[in-house]
């Protein structure tokens, strides 16, 4: 499966973080439970082009909860980085250490084993 270029962006004061295919398209937005929104290309809305999460802290331990975010088989390269082929969950995951916890080498032990795999296969 083919991954997506992930640009992600966090904005601290509202505590809201942006996930956004590359390039960027105009969209619509439907919301799931937790103020996690999908982003749909505007002109096919079938197509899944970016995720907002509002008050990302705060749900972020619920994030395997069933329905809080959609079960996708898309992976994800975060741009400005060597994370490749990564869920959706493994890029929320990465974002809270990243900008929430500020940790600026958040390439977390789990996702290296990733990576290398990844670059194996």
């Amino acid at each position: 499966m083919e991954s997506k270029k992930l640009k992600v962006t966090y904005h601290r004061a509202r505590d809201t973080l942006y996930l956004r295919t590359l390039p960027k398209r105009p969209a619509t937005m439907d919301v799931t439970d937790y103020g996690f929104y999908i982003r749909y290309d505007w002109d096919n809305p079938d197509e899944i082009v970016g995720f907002e999460w509002l008050g990302f802290s705060a749900y972020i331990n619920t994030l395997d909860e069933p329905g809080v975010i959609p079960e996708l088989e898309m992976r994800f390269d975060i741009e400005g980085t060597n994370l490749k082929g990564l869920a959706l969950k493994e890029v929320l995951r990465w974002a809270y250490h990243r900008y929430v916890l500020c940790d600026l080498t958040a390439e977390l032990p789990e996702m290296r084993e990733m990576v290398t795999e990844a670059a194996e296969t």
